[in-house]
């Protein structure tokens, strides 16, 4: 349940949700085509991330791609925490039956104290759950800095072992 998940997290992470809402942010799904240049404008919004210089893949002007079509329980989807009508975060993410994976998630550094990093995970789980999705998977990277990996368990993710019965 949603509510059960904001009600788990830490006091700080519950306070950025509240900060982001605060400031008037909206959170929905869109289309990757029509916001292009705003992705864009995030992705170069700073030239260090986590220690490190944005690759180039981030600094690049993106390209219009397809998406599949797909159904509900078999999507690859975009979300935005919006302020107005600007984007100002985003992240993407495929939905395969009971599981999501958090592909890409970023922010625009002006705005990542208004707390839409946090806020943008709670809309994910929001939007997950009347969709039958009863785990959120952001991916285990044996690189990933101290800074990634303390917000991944500020936002509830914690290591699991998946065993899949083929």
């Amino acid at each position: 349940e949603p509510a059960e998940y904001v009600a788990s997290l830490d006091r700080k992470s519950r306070a950025m949700i509240r900060k982001a809402a605060g400031r008037g942010y909206s959170y929905r799904l869109y289309f990757r085509s029509d916001e292009l240049d705003s992705m864009h404008t995030i992705n170069t919004s700073c030239e260090m991330r986590q220690g490190r210089p944005m690759t180039a893949g981030y600094r690049a002007g993106l390209r219009a791609e397809s998406t599949p079509a797909l159904c509900d329980r078999h999507a690859v989807l975009w979300a935005g925490a919006f302020c107005g009508e600007e984007l100002r975060a985003y992240a993407s993410f495929v939905v395969l039956d009971e599981l999501a994976i958090l592909n890409q998630i970023i922010g625009h550094s002006y705005y990542l104290t208004d707390g839409i990093m946090n806020a943008i995970v709670a809309f994910l789980v929001e939007e997950l759950h009347p969709r039958g999705v009863q785990w959120l998977n952001y991916l285990r990277v044996p690189s990933a800095t101290i800074g990634l990996t303390n917000f991944k368990l500020s936002v509830g993710f914690e290591s699991r072992n998946l065993i899949l019965e083929v």
